[in-house]
């Protein structure tokens, strides 16, 4: 099952997404057949174009970098990813730890 991009009729900015054409569309609303590849802080999808686009100004941009902690904006996929996979990793021991905790208060 597709997984299909709703848009904005008038100004192309992403809405929702629903997982089959069949949903009723809301007036205004239109469906993209052609998946965002990502990398846009908001999905904005170029009637005269075709394809996908940054829906913020380059203004809007600088704000959200400005806002967040120098470390997440310069922060790279890679980098991300294996912090996320780290910290998942510290979750999964914590768990272990207490599940041994509950098992040891049983006996």
């Amino acid at each position: 099952m597709a997984v299909l991009p709703i848009v904005d009729s008038k100004t192309g900015m992403w809405i929702r997404q629903i997982e089959t054409n069949s949903e009723t569309l809301r007036d205004g609303e239109t469906i993209v057949y052609i998946p965002s590849s990502g990398g846009f802080y908001e999905n904005k999808w170029d009637f005269e174009s075709k394809q996908w686009v940054e829906g913020l100004s380059a203004e809007e941009i600088e704000k959200i970098k400005n806002s967040m902690p120098a470390t997440e904006a310069t922060e790279t996929v890679e980098k991300k990813l294996a912090r996320l996979e780290q910290a998942d990793l510290d979750n999964k021991e914590l768990i272990a730890s207490l599940y041994e905790m509950l098992l040891s208060r049983e006996k």
